[in-house]
């Protein structure tokens, strides 16, 4: 892999222009310290490039899976697909329209190259070039699940501006607009119209949860309506997890659609305050709700604490941001209709936070490797066990959450 990009691709790259006009290739390092970083969906290169201008690029280097099976059970293909379009195509549009949304500030890692396999002769293998933007100052938070209200704030806030540039976008040029989305497409969904987690699996972990809430509070929740109203959404859940994928007008946008804690980086001033987030990896576009992003980015990254005493304040800090991205003619959801936004697709969030969550927290999880070659029936049995009391508490704690804020109002 190293040798391809030392002999083949950067020379060529180079050459043609991708780090500057008339550069040429000098050398590429590898740098083994930042291997071992959270990638579960691709295999990541990290190293300095340098061309002839004397400029030194610090890059990262994503490359697809090479096991078939890996390819398969993940949608990569799709995936990288998807992340190309994304830099090439679909980024570049929305942040024509939305310059004064960023103030300067990066909102996404600059793209230098991308190209599948099958596209371009230099490569044997889907890759993708960014740059890696710890040149800039960001990282990874360092806790490993829970991020507390200052990473979460500044995470709502990057996420608030990417939402910003297709509202903007959406009122400057719909058609256009629409035209870019077609290219995204769906990588969750198999052709066998299975999602990512079996629907089995799904219901299994729900009932984890759900059955742990009931011991802990039988009074309040053996009758709640809204508990009720959930576990109906659980008894048919594909059909349900679809309904709050559709994509509705006019508070429709395009989401970054996986914002787990290793995607989202972080730059911190003098006393380790987080002062920007920057939305890293966008392989799983998607167009609707932004409350896709939203509940997966909360439910995943708070714990029980943050959710119950400050939730309006993050919406709050979401919709803020929102509202002073855009120029005033541009139609936004209201707060108010955030709300309802909410309660119709947050089950969207827990249909994705709820394996997982629970994988998260677990001290000695197995291998994505060793998941994709056992059994359906030892895979359930495993997603049950998968971070022991600690992870049904968790699972308790969303739902807990998702019935007391009445989020359970799926639109059909």
């Amino acid at each position: 892999m190293i040798s391809l990009l030392k002999d083949k691709l950067f020379p060529n790259i180079v050459d043609k222009g991708v780090f500057g006009e008339g550069q040429r290739f000098l050398w590429f390092k590898e740098d083994n310290k930042q291997v071992g970083e959270d990638q579960l969906q691709s295999t990541v290169v990290f190293g300095t490039l340098a061309v002839s201008d004397g400029q030194q690029y610090q890059l990262v280097i994503k490359f697809n899976f090479a096991e078939p099976k890996a390819i398969e059970i993940f949608n990569t293909d799709i995936q990288f697909e998807n992340e190309i379009i994304m830099y090439k195509d679909i980024i570049p549009f929305l942040m024509s329209y939305s310059e004064d949304v960023t103030n300067g500030l990066p909102l996404l890692p600059r793209f230098f190259y991308g190209a599948k396999k099958n596209e371009d002769a230099l490569v044997d293998n889907d890759v993708i070039i960014l740059e890696n933007m710890r040149s800039l100052g960001f990282r990874l938070s360092e806790e490993r699940v829970f991020i507390g209200f200052d990473h979460i704030s500044a995470g709502l806030q990057a996420i608030a501006k990417f939402h910003a540039s297709s509202y903007i976008a959406k009122h400057n040029d719909f058609t256009q607009f629409q035209n870019k989305i077609v290219g995204i497409r769906d990588h969750s969904w198999k052709s066998n119209d299975r999602w990512t987690i079996p629907e089995k699996a799904l219901r299994a972990l729900a009932f984890r949860g759900i059955d742990r809430l009931l011991q802990r509070s039988p009074e309040k929740y053996r009758d709640h309506v809204h508990l009720k109203q959930f576990i109906a959404l659980v008894d048919n859940f594909y059909k349900n997890l679809r309904s709050t994928m559709v994509p509705r007008q006019p508070h429709a946008v395009i989401c970054h659609g996986d914002l787990c804690r290793n995607n989202i980086l972080f730059r911190y001033d003098h006393s380790g305050h987080p002062t920007d987030a920057l939305l890293f990896d966008v392989a799983s576009p998607q167009y609707g709700s932004p409350v896709l992003d939203l509940s997966f980015f909360l439910y995943l990254n708070t714990d029980k604490e943050l959710r119950e005493s400050r939730w309006g304040e993050l919406l709050d800090v979401y919709h803020s941001r929102l509202s002073t991205s855009v120029p005033k003619n541009v139609r936004i959801p209201s707060r108010s209709e955030l709300d309802s936004e909410m309660a119709s697709y947050a089950f969207y969030g827990y249909s994705c936070v709820s394996h997982f969550l629970v994988y998260m927290v677990d001290e000695n999880p197995l291998p994505v490797t060793e998941l994709i070659e056992m059994p359906e029936e030892k895979c359930l049995e495993y997603r049950l066990r998968v971070g022991g009391d600690t992870g049904t508490e968790l699972l308790a704690d969303v739902i807990q959450h998702i019935v007391d804020m009445g989020y359970t109002n799926i639109v059909l």
